[in-house]
């Protein structure tokens, strides 16, 4: 009955065995378990071998506290992967995909089942597939990687820009990337870029200020009609535009805006780079953020002065010719 009892015992311990029972049960229902093989070595036998039976025990239980820390920081890490709001994609080093989580899903529109198993690369629009590998390659040889925008394909065609951060453990046969939405951003800057290139070709003098009236936009209009250029200008006080018997001026108008009534075109006067006072036409307007909160004021100016000798000009070919 013994040796019945220590063969039990052994298949118990042996490693296939051990993992399987830690996994199907209940770590109480283990413990349990334990102190009714106690009871059943002292009943079989007064003689029993108590050295070698609580050295097996507390392995087991040593084994099983390991087992309970291991399976719940698995469980924490998971959690995080799963709640975590940037995209993060787990691939091994051919690029097959492992895991994706919740947020990649919904930024793609694709489930994890229709990516698990599938070359990353396919995912990859073709102008970024060689920027992608080389970026694989470096890791895989262990360099750090910097972050890189790439564009991916979402489930409806469409190509999302991903701002891509992705790292590799050495010894490991997997890489984990994570990812951050830059469609907007871009668009934003492709918007501004073309923006701005439209302000530069204007004739019109454009400059915008903080409600704290610092200037925070110059355009090359603005730097022949003043004479500062945008490095020289952007962030000083735009007080150093108005002459001292038009201080109040913009304050005025600014009123009322903010109170919703119209303010057209004001004929007016500004102080140049070189001290010289210039007569411009002034219309200003407000800028707002989407909440439709005011953060600043945009103003076109023209220089009266330019469409005054403008009009002369041909006014003395006539004369000339007559």
């Amino acid at each position: 009955m013994r040796r019945a009892v220590e063969n039990s015992l052994g298949e118990f311990l042996r490693p296939r065995v051990l993992l399987d029972l830690l996994w199907r049960l209940k770590l109480p229902l283990l413990l349990v378990g334990l102190v009714v093989v106690v009871a059943v070595e002292s009943v079989l036998h007064a003689e029993a071998d108590y050295v070698t039976l609580y050295c097996r025990l507390a392995a087991l239980g040593l084994i099983i506290a390991v087992w309970a820390t291991i399976r719940t920081r698995a469980r924490a890490e998971h959690r995080v992967f799963e709640l975590i709001q940037d995209v993060c994609c787990i691939a091994n080093f051919d690029g097959t995909i492992v895991s994706i989580n919740p947020a990649a899903q919904q930024l793609f529109g694709y489930n994890a089942t229709e990516l698990i198993g599938t070359p990353f690369m396919l995912l990859i629009h073709p102008e970024d597939r060689e920027k992608a590998g080389r970026e694989i390659r470096q890791m895989v040889m262990g360099a750090k990687t910097p972050e890189v925008e790439i564009r991916c394909r979402a489930k409806d065609g469409s190509y999302k820009w991903v701002r891509w951060t992705s790292m590799a453990a050495p010894g490991d046969s997997f890489f984990i990337t994570t990812g951050r939405d830059a469609t907007a951003t871009r668009e934003a800057d492709y918007n501004l870029a073309r923006l701005s290139a439209v302000l530069d070709q204007t004739e019109d003098a454009i400059i915008s200020k903080s409600l704290d009236d610092r200037i925070t936009a110059w355009n090359r209009a603005a730097e022949r009609l003043l004479g500062y250029t945008a490095e020289e200008i952007v962030g000083r006080d735009a007080s150093i535009l108005v002459p001292v018997d038009r201080a109040g001026e913009e304050t005025l108008m600014l009123a009322k805006l903010r109170v919703g009534l119209y303010v057209g075109q004001t004929n007016t006067a500004r102080r140049r780079k070189d001290g010289t006072l210039i007569q411009v036409a002034l219309t200003m307007s407000l800028i707002r953020d989407r909440q439709h909160n005011i953060v600043g004021v945009s103003m076109i100016m023209r220089g009266l002065d330019r469409d005054k000798a403008a009009v002369a000009r041909p006014t003395t070919m006539v004369a000339a010719a007559t």
